[in-house]
């Protein structure tokens, strides 16, 4: 990919993204899974393109799940979900008739660096 101008990301070297027209192009590279992302159709068209002249791929059209994650735009933003992948772990842990319980922390809780009290010097 980088002979197409792409850099790879040092904090994921699954990433690889590019500037293009005041947009970035990002391909996120998961063995043989590719998601590309752009900031218009035409660009990745062109990736595609590009792509599909090196490797034989398959388009797989708008992403609804990406590596267990469930992925669904709206007007508002994009939302992400593991809902699918949860469930298969319940139901293969055969824990789909378990009860549920509420979570160990109060919703809406905020976390802050400087709460609290400061925990003891582990060095002495």
């Amino acid at each position: 990919m980088e002979v197409f101008g792409f850099v790879q990301s040092k904090n994921d070297y699954c990433l690889f993204t590019k500037e293009v027209f005041g947009g970035q192009v990002a391909l996120l590279v998961y063995v043989d899974d590719i998601l590309v992302t752009a900031p218009s159709e035409s660009c990745i068209q062109q990736v595609k393109e590009y792509l599909h002249d090196l490797f034989t791929i398959k388009d797989l059209g708008t992403t609804k799940y990406f590596l267990g994650v469930e992925l669904a735009r709206s007007l508002q933003g994009l939302l992400a979900t593991q809902t699918k992948y949860i469930s298969d772990i319940v139901k293969d842990a055969g824990l789909t008739q378990a009860k549920a319980t509420n979570t160990p922390f109060p919703a809406g809780i905020k976390f802050t660096s400087d709460s609290g009290a400061l925990l003891p010097d582990p060095s002495k």
